[in-house]
Parts: C-alpha cells; structure tokens; sequence
C-alpha cells in the first residue's frame, strides 16, 4: 500500500524537501526545467559521497540555470596521439641550424623550413573531451521546442518521490507558495526511474550532447 508521508502547499520547502535530499543514501534524481547554482553543489556533495546523482533538465538559457549548467560540465583536453621525442629534437636542431645559416645558404634555408615542419608532427595531439562532473551518464539536457518542453518536477530520493509543483531553484524552494507530495513507495520510485529514462523516447524529447551543452555555455 503507498504511504504517502506528506503533502504540504507551503511558501517554504527547503525543509520539507532539501533536508530529505542531503539525507539521501543510494540514489538522487531530479527533474526540474530549472536549476540553482546554490542547489547544485548539494548534488556535487552526494555523488562524492557514491550516491548515484542524475539530473533531467532544460537548456533554457535564463542565467542562474546556465551557471548550474557550467557547474556540472568541464572541457578536457584528452592526448589522442604521443608525440616524437627524438623527432622533436632533430627539428629543432635543423630549424636553428636553418634559422642562423640562411642567410649564407639556401640550402640551410631548407634546413629551417624541414625543421619546422617535423617540430610540427613531432608535436602532442590532443582533442578535447566534454564530461559531466557527476559522471557520464548522469546529465541530461533536453532541447525544447514548441509543444516538446519538459516541465515535470520529479525528485526520486533512494526509495521515495516527491512530485509537485517545486522547481529545483532557490526561487521556487524558498519563496514562492508550492504543493509538493512526498510518497514513500518503493515500487512508485522504481517505476518513475523508468520512465524518466525514457523521456527522450516516450515524449520526442531531444537530448542535447555534452559537446552541445558547453556550446551552449560557451566553454571551449
């Protein structure tokens, strides 16, 4: 049977709902069209502590949720291909070589030009790759479009949901008048986490890549 713990409509919901999110022990998923900066530290902390954190959201371009958004992704440059050490050392002595006997010779102007070139290949190959701070997997942004935007505010903590009307922004959580539903029913929660990984499919959601996501914060 569900057993509902709670339905409070209040102006205030930080301990209603923050307080069961810090308490979380082995997973935290949040819904939420809209994100605080304050609010995602909380989600960097849990999933220091090995809870399993994932966030479903927008790419709604209002400022504080852009800041939650430049939180939880990093650019990292990744060597995709070693360079040649002594390679790199034989183009530098052919390029000064060049660069001081050119003026005597053009051959030892070939010399810099050759130089230069094998310093080129000779050089690391890096590209850069796009991470979410909570892991992989755990940071999906969805574009909206007309008549496709996701609006729901879900919050599965370990075996209960809250479900309502509570953005997870420090404006709705702490000011403005909200109903919230804290349901304690393990069979709900595992049901709810299926269909929350399955927003993309059941409802045309299109989710945005990491590469997208520090575009759209203009990380390079």
């Amino acid at each position: 049977m569900v057993e509902v713990l709670e339905v409070k409509l209040a102006k205030n919901m930080e301990d209603f709902l923050i307080s069961r999110i810090r308490q979380a022990k082995k997973r935290l998923w949040i819904v939420s069209p809209w994100i605080s900066p304050e609010y995602v530290d909380i989600l960097i902390e849990k999933y220091k502590e090995g809870v399993d954190v994932r966030v479903f959201t927008t790419d709604d371009t209002l400022r504080s949720h852009l800041e939650s958004l430049g939180k939880l992704i990093y650019v990292e440059r990744v060597l995709e291909k070693p360079g040649h050490r002594r390679l790199r050392v034989l183009s530098i002595v052919l390029t000064l070589l060049g660069g001081v006997l050119s003026l005597a010779n053009l051959l030892f102007l070939a010399f810099l030009v050759i130089g230069l070139l094998l310093f080129s290949v000779s050089r690391n190959k890096y590209r850069k790759s796009y991470k979410c701070v909570l892991g992989d997997e755990a940071l999906h942004v969805y574009k909206s479009k007309p008549g496709r935007i996701l609006h729901a505010k879900i919050y599965v903590v370990d075996e209960a949901v809250a479900l309502g009307s509570v953005n997870f922004t420090k404006t709705s959580i702490l000011n403005n008048v909200e109903a919230l539903a804290w349901i304690n029913d393990k069979s709900i929660a595992e049901s709810l986490l299926q269909e929350i990984m399955n927003l993309g499919r059941n409802y045309g959601l299109e989710k945005m890549l990491l590469k997208e996501i520090a575009g759209l914060l203009g990380l390079k």
